[in-house]
């Protein structure tokens, strides 16, 4: 989980069915699409860069042709089941490697926990990364905006793949807005 640092604004009881919070007096605040998910709670300060992490699991070279990977300052964690090489032009880069068929998310997160000192996880997955992650249990809170603009077409939904049966349950934990904008904070019902 990567850190992040933020200030929440929390609405009042009497407000949790209408919530209007403005962001203004925020000193940082997590502003994400609707695929993009994480915790956002009061935190100790960040590093300047927080840790990057991937899963590749045959290890495409392209991947260290990313600019990312050229950054000095930049920690990148990359798990992947393969054994090929994989080198960064100026990142600090750790490669974790599994055997074949056991590269799983929830190891990843636990190995960012244990050995990195990751506490806090923004993801920036689609739709299929996302419902994997909803479906193994291993979200605890989503950001979704609310953009004033209306769009048709056939563009992907928040979550691809099988419905869950039974839909998995959101409790509303906060909401923030900035002008037109709502930023809506859930958390999972356990």
């Amino acid at each position: 989980r990567a850190e992040l640092e933020a200030e929440a604004l929390r609405a009042p009881a009497a407000a949790q069915e209408r919530p209007r919070q403005d962001l203004h007096g925020c000193r940082e605040v997590a502003v994400a699409p609707p695929d993009v998910f994480g915790e956002l709670r009061h935190l100790e300060p960040r590093r300047a860069e927080p840790i990057a992490a991937t899963i590749s699991r045959r290890l495409d070279p392209q991947l260290a042709e990313l600019e990312l990977f050229a950054q000095p300052e930049q920690r990148i964690v990359v798990y992947s089941e393969s054994n090929d090489p994989l080198e960064a032009s100026g990142a600090d880069l750790t490669v974790v490697r599994s055997q074949p068929g056991e590269l799983t998310l929830a190891g990843c997160l636990e190995d960012l926990y244990a050995n990195h000192g990751v506490r806090t996880l923004l993801s920036e997955g689609g739709p299929t990364l996302l419902r994997a992650l909803a479906a193994e249990g291993l979200i605890d809170d989503f950001i979704f905006t609310v953009s004033p603009l209306l769009v048709a077409g056939s563009a992907p939904t928040l979550l691809s793949g099988e419905a869950f049966e039974p839909p998995l349950g959101l409790a509303l934990e906060n909401a923030w807005r900035s002008d037109s904008f709502l930023f809506l904070h859930y958390t999972r019902q356990r």
